[in-house]
């Protein structure tokens, strides 16, 4: 079994995550800023003594019937996301990312349906 250890600590208009794995050496830093009522700003940091660290960036817009993602991590990929809500429980999912380094595109998109 895999034990975990986490952790939050929140204010007004900002969120700080923690998450620390004993067993494999390794911990996730997670850090989000309000900026607006519909708009977040993220940095994410994950470590690990056996496997290569990472480190990315991004933001969120929730507006009235989508919502927007963006992330850029240290890898070179570029991460975008359009998801639009259709109705209750139905929402159409359009995701891009782009590697810098091997320049490698990868698109997709998604029907989901059920939840809130």
């Amino acid at each position: 079994a895999i034990v975990s250890v986490g952790g939050a600590y929140k204010g007004d208009e900002w969120s700080f995550y923690s998450t620390l794995v004993p067993s494999m050496a390794a911990f996730n830093l997670s850090y989000m800023k309000k900026i607006h009522p519909t708009t977040n700003l993220f940095i994410d940091y994950e470590g690990s003594l056996f496997q290569e660290t990472k480190l990315s960036a991004g933001y969120e817009a929730n507006l009235q019937q989508a919502s927007v993602r963006g992330q850029i991590t240290s890898d070179g990929d570029v991460i975008g996301t359009l998801e639009r809500k259709m109705g209750p429980g139905v929402s159409f999912k359009l995701c891009g990312s782009l590697n810098h380094k091997t320049e490698v595109p990868i698109f997709g998109f998604g029907f989901f349906i059920g939840g809130p």
